[in-house]
């Protein structure tokens, strides 16, 4: 909780939130494209990889 309000106090006094503040351009190019690659790779182990979807569960509330 305390976090989330530094990052307001943060925001409403300088206006903006940068998380790549202090990177060059072609640093930020590169964590962004890292990142994409992580996302779209295709998994080396199919098997593993369905038996980790198989094994998750996801609860889902909804407040009435």
């Amino acid at each position: 909780m305390q976090a989330l309000q530094v990052l307001k106090f943060a925001i409403k006094s300088k206006g903006t939130l940068s998380f790549t503040q202090g990177m060059t351009q072609e640093e930020q190019f590169e964590y962004l494209e890292s990142q994409t690659n992580d996302i779209y790779a295709v998994p080396s182990d199919m098997r593993a990889y369905v038996k980790s979807l198989k094994s998750f569960k996801m609860f889902v509330t909804y407040d009435t």
